[in-house]
């Protein structure tokens, strides 16, 4: 595997091609998703590296004609090109394609709805007004809560991330210092994570 080398971003290419050589487009654009994200801002340390663009002209009709039966591969397509942007400094063009991310996921369930609540964490960072924030981040919780429990190190990690971003209210500290005891308590052996 080219994992090594380029954090899947050959393999997620090579997934793509054959999945669009049998016909099966929803494999296809997650697959090209997935390498956006390994091309993109998990692999922005590799030389050379890779467009993870290149394609997109392609893939996106393509989602958009399939409509809703892709909605999950659309929404984490929207999420990793909201990655790429923010990762070369685009807020404006990152906030558009979270904003496209949360649309498309607040429908979706099961696995796929966890594994998207990074849209909150992204919409985070390219939001400035503290209403708008706070909104975010508690629904980011809530749905991390709902999914995997409230001690989950998600559901904790997410909580230290928005007592952060909050500011210095006695609010956010208290809420930062009860999921740093939560993660100690529950989960002794992440106690690294406390320190990121």
């Amino acid at each position: 595997s080219s994992m090594r080398d380029d954090r899947g971003a050959a393999d997620f290419a090579g997934a793509t091609r054959e999945a669009l050589v049998v016909g099966d487009e929803p494999t296809a654009i997650e697959a090209f998703a997935r390498r956006v994200w390994a091309a993109g801002p998990a692999g922005s340390d590799k030389t050379p590296p890779w467009d993870p663009t290149v394609g997109l002209e392609l893939i996106e009709p393509t989602s958009e004609r399939l409509g809703d039966r892709v909605g999950f591969a659309r929404a984490l397509l929207d999420q990793n090109l909201g990655a790429v942007a923010l990762a070369h400094g685009d807020r404006v063009a990152a906030r558009d394609r979270f904003e496209r991310a949360r649309a498309a996921a607040a429908v979706i369930t099961g696995p796929g709805a966890l594994e998207l609540t990074e849209v909150g964490v992204g919409l985070l960072s390219v939001v400035d007004d503290p209403a708008q924030r706070r909104a975010i981040g508690q629904a980011l919780i809530a749905s991390l809560t709902t999914q995997v429990g409230d001690n989950h190190p998600r559901t904790l990690r997410a909580r230290t991330l928005v007592a952060t971003i909050a500011g210095d209210d006695e609010r956010a500290s208290a809420d930062l210092v009860d999921a740093c005891q939560r993660m100690i308590a529950f989960h002794p052996s992440m106690g690294g994570m406390i320190g990121e």
